[in-house]
């Protein structure tokens, strides 16, 4: 059960996706605090194992918090195979007019996906993930700075960002 932080890697593509079991309830949903609301369902609730579907809180939300995720995701989806350009994945979710795109590879196993938020996210703050560099580097040096450091990453970027 992958359930930490979603992680990107350096080409935009979303590579430690928070993962689900079709076995696995709402309530496991519910644990986390996600600031992202569709998450994929495998068959061992990992990332490369076969993909089954998504969920998203417009299936959870009105359901109890025992329920299981394998009888709330659907399973018809657009797709896209290992080797997309982000590019030619961004293209894709505009034109099938979705908002999130697993990544599977030869055997229809997960191995990453593309968000639309995570792409606009990059349109309007193409520097973000520099600026957060500087900022950590900032804080190494000068670690006594914890009250300017907050309010750098609260109120100038995590209000901008989200």
């Amino acid at each position: 059960m992958a359930m930490a932080e979603q992680g990107f890697n350096a080409n935009g593509f979303v590579a430690d996706p928070v993962i689900f079991s079709a076995e696995q309830t709402i309530a496991d949903i519910k644990k986390g605090n996600y600031n992202f609301s569709t998450f994929p369902i495998t068959e061992t609730g990992t990332i490369g194992s076969r993909l089954l579907g998504v969920v998203s809180d417009r299936e959870t939300d009105f359901e109890l918090s025992t329920t299981k995720l394998g009888e709330l995701m659907k399973t018809e989806l657009i797709t896209a195979h290992a080797g997309i350009t982000l590019a030619e994945a961004h293209l894709l979710l505009k034109e099938k007019k979705v908002s999130f795109l697993p990544i599977l590879d030869a055997e229809e196993n997960l191995v990453s996906l593309v968000c639309k938020k995570d792409i606009l996210n990059h349109q309007h703050f193409p520097l973000i993930q520099f600026v957060l560099c500087l900022v950590l580097l900032f804080y190494l040096k000068h670690p006594t700075h914890k009250k300017l450091l907050f309010h750098i990453l609260f109120y100038g970027i995590y209000n901008n960002y989200h």
